[in-house]
C-alpha cells in the first residue's frame, strides 16, 4: 500500500520573560492510506475447498478496499514554558514545559471504513523535560523527554451484537512516556547554514481501560477494565539534512529526514521520508 500524509503546525507563544513564556499548538492533517492485497497462490492452493478459497478471496478483497483519507484539524495543545537552567549562550540548558491536550480532532466515523481519525477525544495532561549540552557553537545534544496522563473520555464503537449501528463507550488510553535524543551539527554553506542531525526517539503507551458490554442491558456499562495487549512501543532511528536561512536574514528551516524503525509492538513499523519546512515569525 501506499501512505502520505501532509501535516500543518502552528506555534503560537508569547514570552513573559526571557525564560518563562505561554503559548499554543495547533494542527491540520491531510492524510490518505491507500491499501493494496494481492493474492498470490502456489501448489497447495488447489487443495483447499471452495469454501476455504472463497473466504480467503473475500479476506483479500476486503483489505484491498481498506482505503482511507482524513483532511481536518488535530487536536491542540496549551501551555507553559520554563527554564530552570542557563540561557541561549549557555553550555548547558534545562527547561520543563507543562500543558493539556484538548480534544480539537477529528474522531473517525466506526460505521465509515474509509474516514480516520486525527484525534481521539478525551483530554491529556502532560509534562516535557528538555535538557542541552553545547560544548561547541556549531554542535549540542538535546535530550528531551515526555509525560503524558490520559483522562478517561467516550467514543462510539461499533455495537458487537449488531454492527450497523454504534454504541458509545468509556475509555481511558494508557499513560505515555516518550524520549528523544537530538546530536546537532551546524556548518557554514555559502551564506546559508548546513544542519546535519541524528535523532533516536522511543515512544511507550500502557494498556488502554475500557467499559465492558453488557448482554442483557445491550450497551456498554460499569467501571473500566484494563484491555491487554492496547499497550504500544516503538523505538526509531532518523538521520536528518537540512539548511537554515536565518543567517541570511530570512527566518526558514528545512529538514529532509529518514526514518528507521528499529523495534515495535501494535505500531506501524514503516520506513519513511519526511520533509519538514519551519518559517517563524
Amino acid at each position: 500500500g501506499k501512505f502520505s500524509m501532509n501535516r500543518y503546525d502552528l506555534y503560537i507563544e508569547y514570552g513573559l520573560t526571557d525564560d518563562i513564556g505561554f503559548g499554543a499548538w495547533l494542527q491540520y492533517f491531510d492524510i490518505s492510506n491507500n491499501a493494496d492485497a494481492v493474492l498470490t497462490t502456489e501448489s497447495g492452493w488447489t487443495m483447499l475447498s471452495g469454501t476455504q478459497q472463497s473466504a480467503i478471496i473475500g479476506a483479500t478483497d476486503y483489505v484491498d478496499s481498506l482505503d482511507t483519507s482524513v483532511s481536518a484539524l488535530g487536536d491542540t495543545v496549551i501551555g507553559m514554558k520554563h527554564r530552570l537552567l542557563g540561557d541561549n549562550r549557555s553550555k548547558y540548558r534545562f527547561a520543563y514545559h507543562a500543558g493539556v491536550r484538548i480534544p480539537t480532532g477529528h474522531v473517525a466515523d466506526p460505521l465509515n471504513r474509509s474516514d480516520m481519525s486525527t484525534g481521539d477525544g478525551q483530554v491529556d495532561l502532560g509534562i516535557w523535560l528538555s535538557f542541552d549540552y553545547q560544548p561547541h557553537p556549531r554542535f549540542f545534544v538535546n535530550l528531551q523527554t515526555r509525560h503524558e496522563y490520559q483522562l478517561a473520555g467516550t467514543r462510539d464503537v461499533l455495537d458487537p451484537s449488531d454492527t450497523t449501528r454504534t454504541l458509545e463507550m468509556e475509555f481511558q488510553p494508557g499513560f505515555i512516556n516518550y524520549a528523544e535524543i537530538d546530536a546537532w551539527y551546524f556548518h557554514p554553506l555559502g551564506e546559508a547554514e548546513l544542519i546535519l542531525k541524528l535523532m533516536s526517539t522511543y515512544y511507550l503507551e500502557g494498556d488502554e481501560r475500557q467499559q465492558s458490554f453488557d448482554n442483557t442491558l445491550g450497551r456498554f456499562t460499569g467501571s473500566l477494565v484494563t484491555v491487554d495487549g492496547t499497550d504500544s512501543a516503538l523505538w526509531t532511528i532518523q538521520p536528518h539534512i537540512g539548511v537554515s536561512l536565518f543567517p541570511m536574514g530570512i527566518p526558514v528551516r528545512t529538514m529532509l529526514s529518514y526514518s528507521i524503525p528499529i523495534e515495535g509492538v501494535n505500531l506501524p513499523a514503516a520506513e519513511f521520508v519526511q520533509l519538514r519546512v519551519d518559517f517563524y515569525f
